[in-house]
């Protein structure tokens, strides 16, 4: 009986034992710690940004991690104007995407000096023009002359024919003076646009008028009225008792007494209507006019044996 009590007290003591190995295995921690990740580095680059003689930047740069974006204006100074980047890019503000390091520098040019503009020499102004070569009975070669002008590389000849209201241009033209054939007994206009190569600013001359002699021709035509006011296209207000003044200026190559016809209408300027203002001797003239309303008007410029048009203009009348 001794027996079988020491042997089971050994075998209690042993299972004691090992729950006790256990639970101390267990005090201590268990299965080993999840390991944490290691975080990742972002690369870094270094951005350089400069300006070169005639204008500034925003920024100058700086390190940045790759996938960062960096804005970045030139601003060109006075006298100057923005060209372009080292790299080629032409927007002066731009946005730039870091991959890698960078070296950008903004080029400025200096602006160029613009065209002045010419003077013109001949055919005169408000005078009438004898000198023309003679092509046919009905035109005549004129050779058109002006003065250079300052930083110009070309030149553009504008001509209008005032009566037939349509106009010509030779362009580009390298020498100051110009040909042109004409027909004659009539009345033109002419200018000189001055161009450079370097700028697309632009300079016009003077505009002058004269009338082109036929052969035998003694009495030349009135120059065509100028319109003064109301100006084409504008509005006008009446006065309170409805009334709205139209003026103009007149002359004659031959200095000839000129008497006027104003023609005014709703409908195109062309009407022969009651509303016809004839005779006058003075550049101005006062209509009643309706309120809210398109008016279209003319003037007849007559010297007792010729005569010449403007164009057709327009007004409207406020509400």
């Amino acid at each position: 009986m001794k027996k079988y009590i020491i042997k089971s007290s050994k075998i209690i003591a042993s299972v004691a034992i090992g729950i006790m190995l256990i639970n101390c295995s267990s005090d201590s921690g268990g299965s080993d710690p999840v390991a944490q990740p290691t975080p990742v580095q972002k690369t870094k680059y270094t951005v350089t940004i400069s300006a070169g003689s005639g204008g500034t930047v925003s920024t100058t740069g700086g390190s940045y991690e790759q996938g960062q974006t960096v804005s970045v204006t030139a601003t060109p100074a006075s006298g100057y104007m923005f060209s372009s980047w080292s790299d080629g890019n032409t927007n002066a503000t731009r946005t730039i995407n870091v991959s890698s390091n960078t070296n950008l520098t903004a080029n400025f040019t200096a602006i160029p000096d613009p065209p002045t503009s010419s003077t013109l020499s001949f055919p005169e102004d408000d005078k009438v023009c004898q000198e023309g070569t003679s092509v046919s009975d009905t035109e005549s070669s004129v050779n058109f002359q002006w003065s250079a002008s300052e930083n110009t590389t070309s030149y553009d000849l504008i001509i209008n024919d005032i009566e037939a209201e349509t106009s010509v241009t030779y362009s580009d033209i390298t020498e100051t003076n110009k040909d042109a054939t004409l027909v004659t007994a009539r009345s033109y206009s002419w200018q000189i646009v001055s161009k450079s190569d370097e700028t697309s600013t632009t300079a016009t001359s003077e505009l002058w008028q004269f009338y082109l002699a036929g052969d035998g021709e003694e009495n030349y035509a009135p120059y065509p009225a100028s319109i003064i006011s109301p100006a084409s296209g504008s509005t006008v207000s009446a006065s309170e008792a409805g009334l709205v003044t139209l003026k103009w200026s007149g002359e004659d190559p031959d200095n000839d007494a000129l008497t006027y016809t104003v023609y005014i209408d709703t409908v195109d300027g062309l009407q022969d209507v009651n509303g016809t203002i004839t005779d006058l001797t003075v550049t101005e003239t006062t209509i009643q006019v309706t309120s809210n309303t398109v008016y279209y008007w003319r003037v007849k410029s007559s010297d007792g044996q010729n005569s010449s048009f403007t164009q057709v203009y327009t007004f409207r009348t406020a509400e």
